[in-house]
């Protein structure tokens, strides 16, 4: 199964590092703060969008943060319990299914029970929800992500220039 990856880069890295050091913030925890809240705008484009091809309950997207040397990562992935998305995100092809150790395929036609150890499946086109999320509000959560930067190294110097009165 293809994996999806996406990366944006922050212009201006350098001294937006050299402004979060200068008011004395914790760089690692402000850009994580930042990539969560920038997540959350494309998270919840997508949690909207899988709404409309699953109709389980429950939360269907979910949003991780990780901390790297170098860099942040975002993911956003099936919530649990949800991986028909997955499978709605890329398809899947037709052909020959066999049985696994745990058994033939059961299921009922009518009220006859079917058992057999390989079926014929024909395949189920992809019905994109997360690639689509990504593509319009990447430029919001961007901007989302720069202004919560921006806020924190604000709020930063306010703070530090008003203990120095």
């Amino acid at each position: 199964m293809a994996t999806v990856k996406m990366t944006a880069e922050v212009e201006g890295a350098d001294q937006l590092v050299k402004d979060l050091l200068s008011v004395g913030l914790n760089v690692k925890k402000s850009v994580v703060g930042a990539v969560r809240k920038g997540g959350r705008v494309i998270r919840n484009q997508a949690e909207a969008n899988a709404n409309a091809i699953s109709q389980k309950p429950g939360k269907k997207v979910a949003l991780r943060v990780r901390k790297r040397t170098d860099f942040v990562v975002g993911s956003i992935y099936p919530a649990k319990g949800h991986a028909e998305l997955r499978l709605a995100e890329y398809g899947t092809p037709a052909g020959w299914r066999l049985a696994t150790k745990r058994g033939p395929f059961k299921f009922y036609a009518g009220n006859r029970l079917i058992v057999t150890r390989a079926i014929q499946h024909p395949g189920t086109a992809a019905r994109p929800w997360l690639r689509p999320a990504f593509d319009t509000k990447s430029a919001e959560a961007a901007r989302v992500l720069g202004d919560t930067l921006k806020d924190a190294i604000e709020a930063a110097r306010i703070e530090a220039e008003g203990t120095d009165e």
